[in-house]
């Protein structure tokens, strides 16, 4: 239903104005001119009931009790915790980009919360600085907003306005959208932005006849901002975006066959697309990481993520260029040495010996070991030795060692030198063995030592050949076998304390290889006694930041979000695969009482889940099938129809793969709301088909309206259905109900379903 006014002159049913009996020419002409005067200023307000009654009853649903449970809920565990960490300035790391948590942020600091909550665990309660309401509040309005979005996008494509209306009853009768938006987590807002970026596409092209107009502009701009904006909140929302960027570039690919459009035209269009669509995004993208570091200035507990530079840049971080630290590494120097790259950990040793058997009877060195150790210990610290000299001690004035240099690493606790020789190692046979050396005298004979390491310093054209703490990026270079020393990326048995395996290597161009140094001091004493001594006591915790550009921390940070694995191998009692997520395998427990009375699990509604896999197969089905019919001349539907079917699939079948099909080669733990941001793409699909499939029986038998009925029939009483189930599920997502076993085992769809039984 429309409603249309307008504010102007009043008109007669003809477009003529309405002139009084008896008027006089000159009148008329003078009433003319002045309803002239007044389309100038006409205002046209389009009011579209249908889609404003919907909004309201998703308010009606989703926002009702939006504080209950007034305790952590699934991920509000990090990105509360990271909402608050703002609010406080204490950097932290978190491998999905921060625009999400600054909104939650922003909310709680405008709602006056201190950010000093401590999200300990799923389940604790909510002190009253928690402003939860208002932080649950944003994500709850997105989700009611994708309710005008989809039906405004299914009206975009030329579907009947009752389509529209189903497509957005799907959206507020799926459960699973329904649980995801009352809580502090992240999918409500990419899917906003991502379907305000497909809207936008249509939008866009509608307004194709008339370019550069402001209109125009705008639904250009908003495909960009609104793909930084997804982008921006958690990566799996860069796809759509792209999915858009590239439909885009194709109709400009179209254009380019147009002959009515001059070079310069075309020129124009080309830089139009590339600003808005690349250079706008990214600037936005780099800007939100901007805001993000210059709020989080502060160190915090998760610095050791990040490299020693990146953390001597936060107040109160890593010692770099400061009191007690010396810059330069010199002949004398006691260091500590982590692995530059990917999850932190220093060189270690410890008073254990390698096994004398590895697996499959291989022998080992029998030497101590080695190992990087995720953790800060005595026990990584380092002298670094001159080998034509017994001294330990730094010299006057010290000895900086460069580029090429050969040096000894003594242990500093055990006193043994970091040896290695061609024996292979325990996790990676292919690789030498590295080891601390006991000069053991076997019946067969004394073992050489193996000791001298050359100083490869591979960032020296930018940090200067003089080993610096922090700055430099060396590789150990094994002198004999002309082999780096390197992680191997592989963790010890239980003899190894489950610590990282350290080997040599052949190939020194590999991250695994390079190492900086972290902490750093000179010593000063040739007594073994008070140099031990002086390791235990080693703080060098600064007071005062280094400076470090903004890029170089973006980039690696960029590095560490990308290529972070620190849940690849967690096994979680609710984790899935993306096979098993259109059919709803498993559920996700977010939250339950004390006494497991009360639950709130992820599950989507079966009727809408089912329906829509199976639609995608009979698309994809269909669209064949026509195909092969039209290669034959057989048509079997109207161009009008096939244009329509064809847009449909390539709109809404391609972003709902865009969002699905990457994760089939993500290499983590997931999780069933991963599959959130394709499903309203699904949903778009459910919709567009079924009234295709009334066309199309319509068509068929155009002298007979009974089939269409009854088609009509099968999609409400499938709808009424939805409605049902839908109603049957939300015990499971406001943790309101007493949920008995009788109950439980009630709503469980599935026997893979994972509830939480009452004792």
């Amino acid at each position: 239903m429309e409603s249309m006014s307008k504010v102007g002159g009043m008109q007669s049913g003809d477009g003529t104005p309405e002139k009084g009996d008896g008027a006089s020419e000159s009148a008329g002409t003078q009433g003319t001119s002045s309803s002239s005067r007044q389309k100038m200023l006409t205002v046209t307000a389009e009011i579209d009931l249908i889609q404003i009654v919907l909004f309201v009853v998703a308010l009606v649903v989703r926002l009702p009790g939006l504080d209950h449970p007034r305790s952590v809920v699934f991920d509000e565990l990090f990105f509360g915790k990271f909402a608050g960490h703002y609010i406080q300035k204490t950097f932290f790391f978190d491998m999905h980009p921060p625009l999400g948590k600054m909104i939650y942020a922003l909310v709680g600091y405008w709602c006056g919360y201190n950010g000093k909550f401590a999200f300990d665990g799923i389940g604790k309660e909510y002190d009253a600085s928690v402003p939860v309401w208002q932080m649950r509040l944003l994500p709850a309005l997105s989700g009611c907003l994708l309710v005008p979005l989809v039906y405004q996008i299914i009206l975009q494509m030329g579907c009947h306005q009752m389509t529209g209306v189903l497509g957005a009853l799907l959206i507020i009768c799926d459960n699973s959208l329904h649980v995801q938006s009352r809580f502090m987590l992240l999918e409500s807002f990419i899917q906003l932005f991502c379907l305000v970026s497909l809207l936008s596409l249509l939008k866009f092209r509608e307004k194709s006849y008339s370019p550069f107009s402001c209109e125009w502009w705008f639904w250009l701009t908003l495909m960009g901002i609104t793909w930084a904006w997804a982008t921006s909140i958690k990566y799996g929302g860069f796809f759509t975006g792209l999915f858009v960027f590239v439909l885009v570039m194709r109709d400009y690919w179209r254009m380019l066959s147009d002959k009515t459009l001059s070079d310069r035209q075309l020129f124009y269009h080309f830089f139009a697309r590339v600003l808005m669509l690349v250079i706008v995004p990214v600037v936005l993208y780099v800007g939100v990481f901007y805001v993000h570091l210059s709020i989080l200035t502060k160190s915090g507990p998760y610095d050791a993520n990040m490299s020693s530079r990146f953390q001597a840049s936060l107040e109160g971080g890593l010692a770099a260029i400061t009191k007690g630290q010396p810059l330069e590494v010199a002949y004398g120097s006691q260091i500590t040495l982590r692995r530059t790259h990917g999850k932190p950990c220093w060189l270690h040793s410890h008073n254990h010996t390698y096994p004398r058997w590895y697996d499959k009877g291989r022998g080992s060195s029998q030497q101590q070991q080695v190992t990087c150790y995720s953790f800060k210990d005595v026990n990584n610290w380092w002298l670094v030795k001159d080998p034509k000299s017994d001294s330990l001690v730094i010299s006057s004035p010290p000895k900086a060692i460069r580029h090429g240099d050969i040096v000894q690493l003594l242990h500093g606790k055990t006193l043994r030198f970091l040896n290695s020789h061609n024996v292979g190692a325990a996790m990676s046979p292919m690789n030498q063995e590295v080891s601390t050396f006991i000069d053991y005298n076997f019946t067969n004979g004394r073992v050489e030592p193996h000791n001298l390491w050359k100083v490869d310093i591979f960032n020296r054209e930018s940090d200067g050949d003089v080993w610096k703490i922090i700055q430099s990026q060396v590789r150990l270079v094994h002198v004999d076998s002309k082999q780096a020393l390197k992680t191997s990326g592989k963790q010890l048995p239980e003899w190894g304390f489950h610590q990282l395996e350290v080997v040599t290597d052949a190939l020194h161009a590999q991250n695994a290889a390079v190492w900086n140094v972290e902490e750093h001091r000179y010593t000063k004493s040739p007594d073994e006694k008070e140099r031990d001594q002086d390791l235990t006591r080693a703080e060098l915790i600064p007071t005062q930041p280094t400076q470090l550009g903004f890029f170089t921390k973006f980039w690696e940070l960029q590095a560490k979000m990308l290529f972070s694995q620190h849940d690849a191998n967690l096994d979680h009692r609710y984790g899935s695969s993306p096979l098993e997520w259109p059919l709803i395998e498993k559920n996700v427990a977010y939250w339950a009482s004390e006494d497991t009375k009360y639950q709130i699990h992820l599950v989507g509604n079966p009727w809408i889940w089912c329906s829509g896999a199976a639609v995608v197969i009979m698309y994809c089905g269909t669209l064949s099938f026509y195909l092969l019919r039209r290669r034959r001349l057989l048509f079997d539907v109207s161009d009008d129809m096939w244009r329509e079917f064809v847009t449909a699939g390539e709109l809404l079948l391609g972003t709902y793969a865009a969002n699905y099909v990457p994760y089939f080669v993500v290499d983590r733990t997931m999780f069933l709301h991963h599959y959130l941001p394709a499903l309203p793409f699904m949903i778009l699909l459910v919709a567009v088909f079924c009234e295709h499939i009334v066309k199309f029986v319509s068509n068929i038998s155009p002298n007979y309206r009974w089939p269409k009925i009854l088609v009509l029939l099968l999609v409400v009483l499938w709808a009424v259905s939805v409605l049902a189930t839908f109603t049957k599920y939300l015990d499971l997502c406001h943790g309101k109900t007493h949920l008995v076993a009788e109950k439980l085992q009630h709503l469980q769809w599935r026997e893979s379903w994972d509830f939480i039984y009452p004792m």
